[in-house]
């Protein structure tokens, strides 16, 4: 008993880890927040109920979670075909990550919802969250690795919000960053996101390329920019191109 206390600060300690690592690797997506969740319910149960009380019983669960997490991380999910219903089934891999076709072709024109506003731009990057549109620049080169680690010096951002500044409380916005083969990370895809309507007083909303795994590799892509009515339907209403990813 004494000696869970003492490596129960240990084992959180790894679980932020494994979190932070899925995050890095997933992004704020469906699987992501699952994660979260399950390790929540992990530490409250240890906390709150005798469940977990024996060190073997404690230990078996931490490492089955903590395999489940690298398992969701690393998207072998969608490779052993645990796919949400209607999803593409033109998939490949790129850099440990699984792709599916975008929503879209190069082709499909944008076009904005009545009353809304969408900006992509590109601004210097925080690696606290995304930069303000009033400090945006024209930079339209970006490192893979540099925005994988948050060394870039710049980050694409597109910031949804209403023309009159009203919530936007009940819709969901998105990107799809498509490479040149019209393919985007598979998590990213609107058909596979998961539920991240915007909640009460929200008045903006804004995607940046170091906030998830939006980059597959080097290459040139564009970025297509979604947002999801309150009747659940995903619209196409902005897009910018000609983004080149070096190594």
């Amino acid at each position: 008993m004494k000696k869970i206390n003492r490596l129960a600060l240990v084992f959180l300690l790894l679980a932020l880890a494994s979190i932070n690592f899925a995050h890095n690797r997933l992004g704020l997506i469906f699987w992501f927040w699952l994660i979260v969740g399950f390790w929540s319910a992990f530490f409250f149960l240890y906390l709150f109920t005798p469940l977990y009380k024996n060190a073997r019983s404690f230990l078996a669960r931490f490492l089955i979670l903590l395999l489940m997490t690298l398992v969701f991380s690393k998207n072998i999910i969608p490779a052993l075909k645990i796919i949400p219903q209607g999803s593409s089934p033109n998939l490949s891999s790129g850099n440990g990550l699984v792709l599916a076709d975008c929503t879209n072709t190069p082709s499909s024109t944008p076009k904005m919802l009545d009353g809304w506003k969408v900006t992509i731009y590109s601004a210097p990057l925080l690696a606290t969250g995304s930069n303000e549109v009033a400090n945006a620049n024209n930079v339209r080169t970006f490192s893979y690795s540099g925005i994988k680690n948050k060394t870039d010096p710049n980050s694409l951002h597109a910031r949804f919000e209403k023309i009159n500044q009203g919530f936007i409380t009940g819709y969901d916005s998105t990107i799809e960053v498509c490479n040149q083969n019209n393919q985007a990370n598979f998590g990213y895809v609107t058909k596979n996101r998961g539920l991240s309507a915007a909640g009460e007083n929200t008045v903006a909303s804004t995607n940046y390329f170091h906030g998830g795994a939006y980059l597959t590799g080097p290459g040139t892509y564009r970025v297509d920019a979604y947002i999801k009515d309150l009747d659940g339907v995903w619209h196409l209403v902005d897009r910018l191109t000609g983004i080149t990813v070096t190594e």
